[in-house]
Parts: C-alpha cells; structure tokens; sequence
C-alpha cells in the first residue's frame, strides 16, 4: 500500500511539474508573439525600430568641426586652477527673481552652495587663466560659420559601446567660454564677449543630432549655460543692436524639440537590444541589474552566496515570465512618449503632450513607486526587478520636462535680446511683447507650456516681468521663488520661470552677509 501511495504521490507531482513546464513554455511563447505582434503594429504606422533606419544623417569630412574641436580640447588648461576651482558665476540668484551681475563685482567670489567656504579671486587672476586657453577659443570660434559636429558615435554596439567623453568637453568648453565672457565684460570688450556666447551657441548647434537622451541632457544643460551668460551680456552697457541681433538669430536657430525626438526613438531600439541581451545572457542580466537596482551584496561568504542564489532566482523567473511582458509595456510607455513630444512639436506647447502622455503612462501603470506599491512584485526588493521598463520610461518622462524648459529657455532669451533692441532703439521698453513685431521678431515670443504668448509687463520701477508659467501648467503671476523652500540656483526652479533683473548693490549685500550667518 505504501508503495502505490508513493506513486501515486509522484504522478501528482510528475504531472503538476509538467503542467507548470508547459504552462511556462506557453506563458512565454505567448509574451514573444505579443511583444512581436507589437513591433509589427509600429512599423506598420511608420515608426523605425532598427538602428540604421536612425542614424542621423552623415556629415561630410570637410564640414565635420570635430577636427578643430578636439584641437581646441586638446590645449585646454582648465583641468586646475581658478578656472576649476573658481570660476566667474554668471546670473547668480540673490533673490527670487534677481541675480547678481557677475561683471559687474569688484572680485569673483566662488560658489559655496555645497557647504564649503565663499573663495575670492581678483580679475586679474582669472583674465591670466583665460589668457592660456585663447588658442583654443580662436579654434572653437571658426565653429560659428560652420556648426557641425559629428564625434562618429557607434549606435550599432549599444549603450556600452558609445564613449561619452566629448560630453564632458563640450560642456567645459561652454563653462570655460562662459567665464571668458564675463572677463570681456568685466574689461568692456562687448565684441569679444558676444563671440564666446556665439561660439557657445554654435556648439549648441552643432551636435544637436546626436540620438542618444544623455547627449541631449548635456546639451540642455550647455543651454542652461549659455542663457546666463547671454543674461550678463544684456546688462552691459556698451552693446549695441548688431551684436544683438546676431545673438537673436542664433538663440532662434537653436532647436531641441526635433532632437528629443530622435534620440527617444534611438534609446527605444537600444532598450530592445538591452532586453535580448538579457535574456541571452547572466551576465547582462547581472550587470542591468545593478545599474537598476541596489548593488550586488558584500559580507561573509554565506551572504555573497544567498545573495547570488536569490539572484539566480530572480533572474529565472524573470526570463521565463516577466521579460517580454514588461518589454511590451516599456516599447507601449516610449511610445507614450514618442507621441507626446511630436504633439508638442505640432501644437507648439507642452500642455496637452504632458496630459495624454500621462494618462497613457497611467494607463499602462507606469507611474511612481509610491502609487502603485501594492504590487506584489514591487514588494520583492528594492528594485522593481518585473519592471526595468518602469525605471527606464520614468526617467524618460523626466527628460522631457527638461526639454520644455530648454526650449522655455530659448524663448525667454529670444524675447529678453527683442526687448534689449527694441530698448535701444526707442530708449525705452514696449508696453506689450506685440510692439516687438514684426521688425524685431516675426511673432510674439510663446509660452512652450500653453502656447500663449510669454507673460510680460512693466513695472513701476523701469524694470519688466518675463516669465513662463512652468511645467505645472499653473501661472503664479512670475513668482520665481523655489518650490522648495530655498533659494535656488538655477533661475529655472522657481515656481514661474521668470527672467532675473539685476539685483541692486544692496541686494547683492544681504545676501552674502546672509550666507555668513
């Protein structure tokens, strides 16, 4: 009896292993056909899923700037020094809505927003340090008449195979010639200083196809500052509507909708590629997993072998069920995202993209931890490991919103040099941003975010308000305090994206006594 009762028992279980078996075979065939069913949906409609189909389009040898560019890098002398350590500040914040106008300091006083001590550094130091990188400058400014950048990346290799280090050039060159503006201001050269903000813009220009969003990030961030350094340039008295209207039209040439775009697309066929290689290999698997997650553990030798054991685990599970069912949702939530920055694109404002966007993402339950924890899976660990695609569509989501305020960033600048010029000629500011048309803009400067006209108005005092309404979609009346409780920074955080006005001596005054405190 004892034998036919163990048989039995190990029939059970013989056929329970084999329906689990077969139900898993199935599960995951039927993962691999939706995934591909979808595939087939987006080319169908017009969408490149392969890496070739996105490359952006070749630039000839003998209009490639990046010979002259890393001649230029390769001479830099900013590695230490004041140029490192204490660089001139353009447009620093000393209220909400007013910023110091760095040329303007009898020093350079450094940054100790991070905690440390504030560091001066007189002129004449920083001019010497300036003086050494000047055969470079000369090198970056033959870039103004022939902005193309073309640093040959390998999207074909994946992530891993792209070197990011012209990433890092790039943005210390737009950092360096931003300090060597200021110097020219501080001397009175307008000419000079209108050349490093051309020179800046032109390397804005200039690999603005690059199709990966980490390139586009850099590129916001170079955006962010050159908008300052045009700022300081404004508040000097001795420029004049010509170098002006050079800076506008370059400022209007800039573009980083269009640019999103494709490296949106360009990240959607890398993430594939991510999800096969996953799939085919521990390794990868081993390796995403820790650029998602926490950290493989460390400790005794029974930890590091439990901890890999779980991972093993988890890695299973996650080929045979949960690969192809969050790669479907993640190629959904690009797509979300695709479809939002060509509306915003379409309709010239971020409001309705943000909406559906977000309703897609809902929908699809891509939205933060916090909101849909609930999940068994999301209770697992740290890391979300069912859902790679979560992490990686979130973080793309907020890419976008960078993206508004780039492009919110190019606006205000356009209309902030429109109003210098037109302030020149007339010795005094128009009423309304219509006055500007056509003779110096062929439209009213808009909003990015709801497609109206920027909000402007004069003040009592001679100064103006300019602001956009940022990307909660809310118009606080250009309050340009930080939603955070403190004084930022960047002048891009505030509540409004409002436009800084000089800050008064008195001003500038209280708040470095304040910081002394």
């Amino acid at each position: 009896m004892k034998t036919k009762r163990w048989r039995v028992i190990l029939a059970v279980v013989a056929v329970f292993v084999l329906g689990a078996t077969l139900f898993g075979f199935w599960f995951h065939a039927h993962g691999a056909r939706a995934v591909a069913a979808y595939q087939r949906q987006l080319v169908a409609a017009g969408e490149k899923l392969t890496v070739d189909e996105l490359l952006p389009p070749p630039v000839p040898p003998a209009e490639n700037g990046v010979t002259v560019f890393r001649q230029a890098t390769a001479s830099w002398r900013t590695a230490s020094g004041v140029l490192a350590t204490n660089p001139p500040l353009p447009m620093r914040m000393v209220k909400a809505g007013k910023a110091q106008v760095g040329w303007a300091q009898p020093v350079v006083r450094g940054d100790s927003s991070g905690g440390g001590s504030e560091s001066t550094n007189s002129w004449e130091d920083v001019e010497a340090a300036i003086a050494l990188n000047e055969p470079a400058f000369e090198l970056l400014g033959q870039l103004i008449d022939h902005p193309s950048l073309d640093f040959q990346l390998d999207y074909r290799g994946g992530f891993a195979a792209i070197a990011f280090v012209h990433l890092t050039e790039l943005k210390r060159a737009t950092q360096t010639l931003t300090a060597a503006t200021l110097c020219d201001l501080h001397r009175g050269d307008c000419n000079s200083a209108a050349r490093r903000i051309r020179t800046s813009l032109a390397l804005l220009k200039g690999d603005s196809n690059e199709r990966i969003i980490i390139s586009q990030l850099v590129r916001i961030a170079r955006a962010h500052i050159a908008a300052p350094a045009t700022w300081e340039f404004l508040q000097a008295p001795g420029i004049n509507e010509a170098q002006l209207a050079t800076l506008q039209h370059d400022w209007s040439e800039l573009e980083f909708l269009h640019s999103a775009e494709g490296s949106l697309a360009m990240e959607r066929v890398m993430f594939q590629q991510m999800f096969d290689s996953m799939r085919q290999s521990s390794a990868v698997f081993r390796q995403q997993i820790t650029v998602f997650g926490p950290a493989a553990a460390s400790g005794s030798w029974f930890q590091r072998f439990s901890s890999a054991a779980v991972l093993k685990t988890k890695e299973s599970l996650w080929r045979a069920a949960l690969s192809y069912p969050d790669q479907l949702r993640g190629l959904k939530g690009q797509q979300a995202l695709i479809e939002g920055i060509r509306k915003a694109e379409r309709e010239h404002c971020f409001a309705g993209a943000f909406e559906q966007q977000n309703q897609q993402l809902t929908g699809l339950g891509l939205t933060p931890r916090n909101e849909d924890s609930e999940s068994w899976l999301a209770k697992l660990d740290e890391l979300d490991f069912a859902s790679f695609s979560k992490t990686a569509v979130l973080s793309l989501e907020r890419f976008i919103h960078r993206v508004y305020s780039a492009e919110a960033t190019r606006q205000i600048v356009v209309a902030a040099i429109a109003l210098k010029r037109f302030q020149l000629r007339h010795g005094a500011l128009p009423a309304s941003l219509a006055e500007l048309v056509p003779d110096l803009v062929p439209e009213v400067p808009r909003d990015p975010m709801d497609g109206q006209p920027l909000r402007y108005r004069l003040k009592e005092d001679g100064s103006f308000l300019l602001y956009s309404i940022g990307d909660d979609g809310h118009d606080d009346g250009g309050d340009g305090s930080s939603t955070q409780n403190y004084l930022s920074f960047t002048w891009q955080r505030g509540r409004d994206l409002v436009w800084p006005q000089p800050a008064t001596a008195e001003e500038v005054q209280k708040y470095f006594e304040s910081k002394k405190k």
